[in-house]
This record gives C-alpha cells, sequence and structure tokens, in this order.
C-alpha cells in the first residue's frame, strides 16, 4: 500500500508539473496572439523593411544584412520568404514567425534553469512562467520583426550548449562544432550577442585550456564558416561595435548612466511603458523593484552561505550568468549603445534574470509553498496587466515608435496610398512613413526616404535604406512630399518652394501631409534638406 501510495503520488506530481511546464507555452501563444494584430501593434518601418525583404527575395534579391545596417543579419527575411511562398505573406505571418523563435527561446532557458538548478521544484517552472508573460519592453521588442526575438532565443540556445560543453559534452567533438555553427550564425544575425559569445569563450579557456584544442578548431571553422555573410562584408559589419550615427551626439557619461537608470531599468523591470518616460505603476513599481533586486543579489553566494536550506546550484553556470551580465554592461556604456534608453538591448539579459528569480522562488518555496506560488501569480498578473492595459490604450497600443510625434499608427495608411496612387505614387518622404506605405500598398506608391524626421532636420544618409527607391522616385517627372506635420519641416518646405516658385497644392490625411500637383519636379536635395542640421541654413 505504501509502495502504491508514492507511485500515485509521484504520477501527481508528474501530472501537476506537466501542466505548468505545456500551461506555459499555452499561455505565451495566448499572449502573442493577443497583441499581434495591428489595432494593438501598429505596423512601423523597421518591421515593414523586413516583410519587404522577404517579398524582395522572393523575386530574386539575396540580401546578407538588415537593409542600411549592419547590425542585424537578414535570416528573419529569408525565412518569412519563405513561409510567404507556402502560406502568403502578411504582418501576422512575421509576427507568427516571431512568436516561434520566442516559443523556441523559453524552451531552452527553462533547460538551462533545470541543469543551473539541479533538484529544483519551482524555480525552473518560475523561469518559464516569467517568460510566457515577461514584463511589457520584452513583448514590444519580440513580437515585430525585429530580430530580438530571436536574439534572445539564440542567446538561450548558446549558454545551454555552452554549459553542456563545460560539462558532460566535452570530449564530444562534434559538439564544439555544433557550438560554433550556432555562435557563428548568432554573431552574423546579431553582433551584440558576443556578450553571450565571449564569456563562454572565456569560460572554455578557463575550464579546460587547450586539453580540448581539437574541440576548439572544429568550433572555430564552424564559427567562420556560418558567420560568413559578416565577414564578406566585415567593414559594414564593424558599425555593430560603435552604432555610428552623425546626428546623435555624444552624452556626458552620468546622462547615461541617469538615463539607464530612469528609463532604461523601470521598463526592463516592467513598471514602466517602454514608449514613455512616465511610471505607470508608482504604487507598485518600488516592490516590483525591490523583488527583482533581492532576486539578482540572492544569487551571490554570500547571501546563502549561512543558509541551510538554501537551493542547490551550478555555481559555474551562475557565475557565467554573472559575467554576461557585466559583458553587456561594459559594451553598453562602453560604447554609443548607452545614447539609446529604449531598453531594446537589455532585453537579453531577460532569461538570466528570470533564472534568478527562480532561484530566489525556489528558496521562498521551501518556506512557505504556497508565498512563493502567489508571489509568482501576482508577479505575472501585474506583467499581464501591463500588456491589457498598453494594448487596449489605442494610440499608441503596444509600439517599438519611441518617438511620440511618430506613433501615427495605422488607421489612416490606406486612405494614404490610394491618393498617392491617384496622383502618381511616386516622391519623398522619411524613414517611419516610406517603407511601411511600400509595404502596405505592396510597391504600387514608392517614396524615396529622403526627408528628415527630426525637429532639427537633419537627416541620416542611413535612412535611405533601400536606393532602389531612390532611383525609382528620381525617374519619376510627377513627385509628391509626405510629411507627418512636423512644424519645422512644413515651414521649410513651403518656404523653400515659394522662393523658387514652385506651385503645389496640400492635402491632409489623418496625421499626414501630401504635398502634390508640383509645377516642377524637384529633390529634397535641391532645397537644401538631406544633409546634417549644421549644415542647414
Amino acid at each position: 500500500m505504501g509502495t502504491g501510495w508514492r507511485r500515485q503520488r509521484l504520477l501527481n506530481s508528474l501530472f501537476w508539473h506537466s501542466l505548468a511546464l505545456v500551461g506555459a507555452f499555452v499561455a505565451a501563444a495566448a499572449l502573442r496572439l493577443y497583441i499581434l494584430p495591428v489595432a494593438r501593434m501598429p505596423l512601423e518601418s523597421d518591421e515593414a523593411i523586413f516583410l519587404l525583404m522577404a517579398r524582395h527575395i522572393l523575386n530574386g534579391e539575396r540580401p546578407l544584412f538588415f537593409y542600411g545596417e549592419a547590425y542585424g543579419g537578414s535570416f528573419d527575411a529569408y525565412l518569412i520568404a519563405l513561409f510567404s511562398r507556402l502560406f502568403g505573406e502578411g504582418v501576422a505571418l512575421g509576427r507568427l514567425l516571431q512568436s516561434l523563435e520566442y516559443l523556441v527561446g523559453m524552451a531552452f532557458t527553462y533547460l538551462l534553469a533545470r541543469r543551473l538548478l539541479p533538484g529544483a521544484r519551482v524555480g525552473p517552472l518560475a523561469a518559464l512562467w516569467l517568460m510566457a508573460i515577461p514584463p511589457l519592453l520584452m513583448s514590444t521588442w519580440t513580437t515585430p520583426v525585429l530580430i530580438y526575438a530571436l536574439a534572445i532565443c539564440l542567446s538561450s540556445i548558446l549558454l545551454y550548449l555552452g554549459h553542456r560543453l563545460l560539462w558532460e559534452d566535452a570530449e564530444r567533438p562534434w559538439r564544439w562544432a555544433i557550438f560554433g555553427a550556432v555562435a557563428g550564425f548568432a554573431f552574423w544575425t546579431f553582433g551584440i550577442l558576443v556578450v553571450t559569445l565571449l564569456p563562454l569563450f572565456g569560460f572554455f579557456l578557463w575550464q579546460f585550456r587547450w586539453r580540448r584544442w581539437p574541440g576548439y578548431l572544429l568550433g572555430t571553422l564552424a564559427f567562420f564558416l556560418f558567420s560568413w555573410p559578416w565577414w564578406t562584408q566585415a567593414l559594414a559589419g564593424l558599425q555593430v561595435a560603435t552604432n555610428q550615427d552623425p546626428l546623435v551626439g555624444t552624452l556626458p557619461f552620468a546622462t547615461r548612466v541617469l538615463a539607464f537608470f530612469g528609463l532604461t531599468l523601470p521598463a526592463f523591470f516592467g513598471f514602466r511603458d517602454p514608449w514613455s518616460p512616465q511610471i505607470g505603476w508608482l504604487v507598485l513599481a518600488p516592490v516590483v523593484t525591490i523583488f527583482y533586486l533581492a532576486a539578482i543579489l540572492y544569487t551571490l553566494p554570500r547571501t546563502r552561505r549561512t543558509d541551510p536550506s538554501a537551493p542547490a546550484i551550478e555555481p559555474v553556470g551562475f557565475a557565467l550568468l554573472g559575467i554576461q551580465a557585466l559583458t553587456w554592461v561594459v559594451l553598453y556604456f562602453g560604447t554609443r549603445f548607452s545614447l539609446d534608453a529604449t531598453g531594446r538591448y537589455i532585453t537579453i539579459l531577460y532569461p538570466s534574470l528570470f533564472i534568478a528569480t527562480g532561484l530566489l522562488l525556489e528558496r521562498i518555496d521551501r518556506w512557505r509553498s504556497t508565498l512563493a506560488i502567489g508571489l509568482l501569480a501576482a508577479l505575472l498578473a501585474f506583467n499581464l496587466g501591463t500588456h491589457v492595459r498598453a494594448g487596449n490604450t489605442v494610440p499608441p497600443g503596444i509600439t517599438a515608435q519611441m518617438n511620440p510625434a511618430l506613433n501615427f499608427g495605422n488607421a489612416s495608411d490606406q486612405a494614404l496610398i490610394d491618393f498617392l496612387t491617384a496622383h502618381g505614387g511616386r516622391g519623398y518622404s522619411h524613414h517611419w512613413i516610406s517603407y511601411k506605405i511600400a509595404y502596405l500598398s505592396e510597391e504600387q506608391v514608392i517614396l524615396a526616404g529622403h526627408l528628415p524626421f527630426r525637429s532639427d532636420l537633419g537627416w541620416n544618409p542611413r535612412d535611405d535604406r533601400y536606393p532602389p527607391y531612390s532611383a525609382i522616385v528620381a525617374s519619376s517627372l510627377d513627385r509628391l512630399y509626405v510629411t507627418h506635420r512636423e512644424p519645422h519641416l512644413e515651414a521649410y518646405l513651403q518656404r523653400a518652394f515659394t522662393e523658387r516658385g514652385i506651385t503645389y497644392r496640400i492635402q491632409d490625411i489623418g496625421p499626414y501631409r501630401v504635398y502634390y500637383d508640383l509645377s516642377s519636379a524637384i529633390s529634397p536635395q535641391e532645397i537644401g534638406l538631406g544633409r546634417n542640421p549644421n549644415d542647414i541654413n
């Protein structure tokens, strides 16, 4: 009878564990389906560029990087092209593929948590559920086609494979080759993944010295083979280390640190909407902050040294996560990445944060099981609440567009497309209008990205992401100008047209303004635009 009771208890435990495991993936899929429609998450031009790349790939082009940049590989565009061939193209398709990549990242984060928390009951599942219903920042950057879902997925895979190489897979050369291939692919896909690769390389040398040189050799060969697109454009690829933008000045280091603590970390912990500087959950913000900071501090060995009930951990694995975070800090503040306070670059550290949180909840579970489950449920409810609130607040909805002036959504896009198509469909606009409209119009409307969207009228040459569009517009005799009614640009355009005796008509469509029926075809460069702000009179 005792044996039967123990067997039944084991079966019940396995049932509830399996239910929690499957439930996390179902919850993640449901949340993604909720925020996937453009009514809740508007389509922006950065996402549209990946979708345009997929369309161009089907037409025979073979881009290696995100149009106009060298920090993001084009793998997602090829994947979208493949699925577009099978199922037809669409915004939803691209976002579903991102969601699938994210689910794979969840799975490897869970597997890694199982390795770092051996024998734990709650910890790995807590990390998995926090991946399923994460802070809003993570969903904002991993649902649209913006390669951050793939970056998180690859980082989790690298950490899992790398940790296995540190232990049971060290004597299997083909495992080194697999790791090298994934590392090379990750390096091409998104250069910021060096914050995961460098610590792993360092731990290999620390653990094995040169005893595993055959594995190192195989891994190195695989790395270069699978990162060859980066090396074929090495000079362009080096931009990932500097993030150069001729229009962005160098802010004082103290200002960047303040922006990190005042903007990036609040979004990372989930109590600030990424697109707003305001704290959205003022009452709960200190509680959430204290909880996450406690989880981070609890990973330090000295905080558990006198705790007889502390969960068992794999110390090398936790040290690896800590070095990854330190490498990120050095890269972030040592380069121009820290000029960007959107929080997108810190999303790669979410799996480490969730595993640390799982460790703390595992310890609490050994003291009060109901308290551990209650804290996890409260944190998940908090994260879910931010998603629902943001998804129901339209505009702006859930958006990766951090500039409020450019949060004009998609409600007027079709009306704009219809009007532009009726008036030639060729002209000029800026990045945040041009590529979105090109995709939605199936490239019936082509607007070269030569206009500035900044109030200082500065223009970055990289905003001309796809030069063939510029060539098409240059060959047209009837050219339109499309703006989002930025007052400085409006005044400049109207003055420049008047000074040159060019007549025109204006049509306002939602947030957009169209200058059409120009009496002379003229480019922005001919009226002094398309230059750095200091060069503009």
